[in-house]
């Protein structure tokens, strides 16, 4: 057994390398020590500008909204300790243009609200337009009829790597007759009645067929 001569403390930043522009993200800034306390005197800056002096014991999180380019988080160790080298932490994080999406559907709707703060949302109550600029789709609860049409277009889109998400509502699926029909044929799923019996369950799989799996 080896018996310790020095205490001695580190400090590293947990999170994202890649962010949205001006969307807030969430960092941890987490001191240990090779003794029973993790506590220590710590500066955090971002790009240089001060944004925390004080102590922390063991973790502290922030969130901050970055703009576009790349970042310099910097978080170091204050005060006397047996090892310098490690008491500094740098992390580099580059805030990325929101993507494109395409929403089908209505501007005013609850979904819409949400997909904006994350995304750059063009909205189309019917979809016809080229999707070449965006990265995902997003059917938000369509009747199959406005689909059909559109059914090759979707396939090709999907073939290629990009994303398509169906939300449901009083026009969609088993109420909006994707059953059977074209539209249904690129989905995951088929739409059918549930039948149950008591005791039975009835299970949902949701399978990603995009080029990475």
């Amino acid at each position: 057994e080896l018996d310790q001569n020095n205490d001695d403390s580190w400090i590293l930043i947990d999170g994202y390398e890649k962010v949205l522009d001006n969307v807030e993200s969430t960092f941890t800034i987490k001191v240990s020590s090779t003794s029973d306390d993790d506590s220590a005197e710590v500066k955090i800056k971002i790009d240089g500008v001060d944004l925390f002096n004080g102590e922390i014991d063991g973790n502290y999180s922030f969130g901050t909204s970055l703009g576009l380019g790349m970042h310099i988080i910097e978080a170091e160790i204050i005060g006397e300790d047996f090892f310098e080298e490690n008491n500094k932490f740098y992390k580099v994080v580059h805030a990325i243009s929101k993507p494109n999406v395409l929403l089908v559907g209505e501007s005013g709707s609850p979904l819409y609200s949400l997909l904006n703060i994350y995304y750059d949302v063009g909205v189309e109550s019917v979809l016809s337009s080229e999707l070449d600029d965006y990265y995902a789709v997003i059917v938000d609860n369509q009747h199959a009829n406005s689909m059909n049409s559109e059914t090759q277009k979707l396939s090709e889109f999907v073939g290629q790597g990009n994303g398509l998400l169906v939300v449901g509502g009083e026009n969609a699926f088993n109420i909006g007759d994707y059953e059977e029909s074209l539209f249904e044929t690129i989905l995951p799923v088929y739409i059918s009645e549930p039948e149950k019996e008591e005791g039975d369950m009835n299970i949902v799989v949701l399978i990603d067929i995009s080029g990475s799996t």
